[in-house]
């Protein structure tokens, strides 16, 4: 007679189950690989599959597609729009503050510029890290809501001064509660994707208030600062955004229907 014990089969398949999850979390591995003629970095990696699942929840609720671009539906594909929700992944972990430190503050990108090439928009800026070359109007964009510091020579000495961070804390809740996420016409992203931005640029004398600011997601704060779109606040409190000629040619204002009328 043979007898069978189920709580022993238990055991040996979750000790083999156990080994082989170990074994492929050793083979998890990430390599960066930038490109020869500087357009870019290559990622190549293998996840264990623990990992490939975390992985697949952060970025997949990212990376849909967006429901209304300048253009009407979203061109991109579905890689390139993996590709965007691994960098606004990073962004947010980023802005956390949950990082490890590193030199003594949180890890954070630094961008230098000159005074004058921000404020006109021309020229570029260069990244402190890699020494990567970005587009004045870029640094404008990610001035919108960001540590500013100023630096120069004062009395023969390098002087930094302290840093401005725009739209945080009761100001940030305030755009939140008015905006409810991205206020761009039929866009749907919520706050937590959103950057805080200036309609008037702080650069040009724009006060950093709840009249002067909205709440725009990455792609549409792009959209905004190639110029050709134009953002106000309507007599009633609300964003209100004026599409160019070549997509309106009466210029009609329209706002995200999701905020009351």
């Amino acid at each position: 007679m043979n007898a069978v014990d189920p709580d022993l089969a238990d055991k040996v398949l979750a000790k083999k189950l156990a080994e082989e999850e170990a074994k492929a979390a050793r083979r998890c591995e990430l390599s960066l690989y930038d490109a020869p003629d500087g357009s870019g970095t290559h990622i190549r990696g293998k996840l264990d599959p623990i990992a490939a699942d975390r992985f697949r929840t952060a970025i997949e609720p990212l990376s849909k597609p967006l429901p209304t671009t300048a253009d009407g539906l979203d061109p991109r594909s579905a890689a390139q729009r993996r590709g965007k929700a691994l960098d606004e992944l990073i962004r947010r972990y980023l802005d956390s503050g949950e990082s490890p430190s590193q030199g003594g503050e949180k890890p954070h990108i630094v961008v230098t510029i000159t005074d004058e090439d921000l404020g006109k928009g021309t020229g570029l800026g260069r990244l402190l890290r890699t020494g990567t070359y970005v587009s004045a109007r870029t640094v404008q964009e990610w001035a919108c809501d960001a540590k500013v510091s100023w630096f120069g020579i004062r009395d023969g000495e390098v002087a930094l001064c302290d840093g401005t961070r725009f739209f945080t804390g009761r100001l940030r809740k305030l755009l939140e509660l008015r905006d409810r996420g991205c206020a761009f016409p039929g866009c749907d992203r919520p706050p937590a994707w959103c950057h805080g931005h200036h309609l008037k640029s702080w650069l040009n004398g724009g006060p950093t208030t709840l009249a002067n600011g909205t709440l725009l997601c990455g792609y549409h704060h792009r959209l905004i600062h190639q110029g050709a779109w134009k953002v106000q606040v309507a007599a009633d409190g609300i964003p209100e955004f004026t599409p160019p000629e070549w997509i309106d040619p009466n210029r009609n204002p329209n706002r995200n229907h999701r905020l009351r009328t």
